[in-house]
């Protein structure tokens, strides 16, 4: 998964990215709940 667009104009993918950052929330959320 790629958060940068690739082409002629560079962009980011504000999708992607929203994925790669809830994972990462959820995964420090799970570990202080043990």
């Amino acid at each position: 998964m790629s958060l940068i667009e690739e082409g002629p104009d560079k962009s980011v993918r504000m999708a992607h990215l929203a994925c790669v950052g809830s994972h990462a929330i959820n995964g420090v959320a799970a570990l202080h709940t043990e």
